[in-house]
């Protein structure tokens, strides 16, 4: 009997950590489509105010160069799901439905990731109950940035779906055999351009695997023609939008203490466990572990490079986690048949290491969002701003010169919006400030809402009150604009401001 229960100790542990996983993912995913916070984490307001352009206007992009000169960074595509589900699930009109809209599509869309993880997984023959573990604890590292509504989520299951394809193809290998995962690659791109870096990989493992010539003339003819045909299918100003919106400058300081130091606070423990495993899988020639030990690699490099770009986040390096949870997962059977009477050891040092990853996870990312308190969706100020325009008609743009997610209660006014990413562009010499000088001297931008210390201390740098990442260039934004507009009302912290050119409302 003791021998038995013995025996069972390592089921009824894993069991447990399936239970304990799927509980706080169900909390997530309750907490964040329940959330009345206008911006869980600081980036909502962007991917929420074109899911209303696109449901109001009929299009997602205009040239950033010209008024109302709006920027969106991102792909297309996270705003037409996010639109598709409101219209599916006929939301209504209000703003918190287009946010449960953006955060449903986002929530669905780490669902699919955990099922493609346990997808490949199972491809790799991996026990059952280890794929369970390794899918919902991928879906766990996600929170909060694969929750909310922004792309990352819906481009992470588009990438994770072309690696199963992949997968797939190594099986039997032909030409034809490449095109789901390429298809799945633009698909991840036009969802977060950071998918097209992955297709270089994959033309060359393509070609690598393809034996015969015939067959690799034939795969870059049928990839050139895909290729050729996404981009075509491009919409107007996609990629001026995301030339201007992209182009931060470089800033190795920012990235030590907002990228790199926070990876290695984070997730310093699957960095050690996977190097070992990579190793293994390398030196071991395990090849059935080659793709995905490839692509951690790969996407560690690139999240490393793009974090260096002023502006990033953590969240450059998801594509590394979901690879190196999936190596790990795939190695632990291969590492356990090694071990004899020491299994019940390792399994619980490995318990250990999970449980400490866990709780430092859950200090680092889910206790801001879930305790900290964020501005909600019915912003006194906002909706005080948003009714005063619809009681007083007027015409001309109004310009977000604050950091308030303006946009999103005025998305047909809107103009140099985002502030975030227009005073960024502005900044750096990817936004031609002349041209909106020149917008506003000729009446097309009639008003402007920025904060009140904003208003009315433009000289006095010290005074101004900025996010940390808007510091360099904030102030020399304001300076530049705020002097053309004059104060009209006062909404809470908010200041409107009117240009004298326009006529009085």
């Amino acid at each position: 009997m003791g021998k038995k229960l013995l025996d069972a100790g390592p089921s009824i542990i894993l069991l447990g950590f399936v239970f304990v996983l799927a509980f706080l993912i169900e909390e997530f995913f309750r907490r964040v489509l329940t959330s009345n916070s206008r911006d869980l984490i600081g980036v909502e307001t962007t991917a929420v105010f074109y899911t209303e352009r696109l449901a109001m206007t009929g299009h997602l992009y205009t040239d950033p160069l010209a008024p109302p000169f709006v920027i969106f960074p991102y792909g297309p595509l996270f705003p037409y799901v996010a639109w598709g589900i409101h219209r599916t699930l006929h939301l209504g009109t209000s703003l918190a439905s287009f946010y449960l809209a953006a955060r449903l599509a986002a929530c669905l869309s780490v669902m699919a990731i955990m099922i493609g993880v346990g997808a490949i997984l199972r491809f790799l023959r991996v026990g059952p109950l280890l794929v369970i573990i390794a899918s919902l604890l991928t879906g766990f590292v996600m929170f909060p940035w694969g929750y909310v509504a922004r792309p990352d989520s819906l481009y992470l299951a588009l990438l994770i779906w072309a690696v199963f394809a992949f997968h797939r193809f190594l099986v039997a290998p032909s030409a034809s055999g490449l095109l789901p995962s390429m298809a799945l690659l633009l698909c991840a791109g036009y969802a977060k351009q950071t998918g097209f870096a992955f297709l270089p990989l994959l033309c060359i493992a393509g070609l690598f695997c393809l034996r015969a010539a015939k067959q690799r003339v034939v795969f870059l003819l049928e990839a050139g023609v895909i290729v050729a045909l996404s981009a075509a299918l491009a919409p107007p100003h996609f990629w001026q939008n995301s030339a201007v919106g992209l182009a931060s400058g470089i800033d190795l300081r920012f990235a030590i203490e907002h990228v790199y130091r926070p990876l290695l606070l984070r997730d310093s423990l699957v960095i050690a466990v996977w190097l070992p495993c990579l190793l293994l899988a390398l030196l071991g020639q395990r090849r059935w572990l080659f793709p995905t030990a490839l692509l951690g690699i790969y996407a560690l490099v690139l999240g490393t490079a793009l974090g260096v770009k002023y502006g990033s986040d953590i969240n450059y390096y998801n594509e590394y986690l979901i690879f190196a949870i999936i190596l790990i997962a795939a190695s632990l059977p291969a590492i356990a048949s090694a071990w004899t009477r020491q299994r019940t050891i390792a399994l619980c040092l490995a318990s250990a290491l999970l449980c400490s990853y866990m709780l430092i996870l859950v200090l680092t990312q889910a206790r801001p969002v879930l305790v900290w308190s964020a501005p909600r969706i019915d912003d006194p100020d906002l909706v005080a701003i948003q009714r005063y325009f619809a009681t007083n008609p007027s015409s001309g743009l109004v310009a977000d010169l604050a950091f308030n997610g303006i946009g999103a209660f005025l998305p047909t006014r809107i103009a140099f919006a985002s502030f975030d990413v227009t005073g960024t562009a502005a900044a750096a010499g990817h936004l031609d400030l002349a041209l909106v000088h020149k917008a506003i001297r000729s009446g097309t931008i009639c008003y402007a809402v920025t904060r009140r210390t904003w208003a009315t201390d433009i000289g006095d740098h010290d005074r101004y009150r900025f996010p940390w990442w808007a510091s360099p260039w904030a102030a020399p934004v304001l300076r530049d604009l705020l002097p053309q507009f004059e104060q009209q009302a006062e909404f809470g912290n908010l200041v409107l401001m009117r240009n004298p050119v326009c006529p009085t409302s």
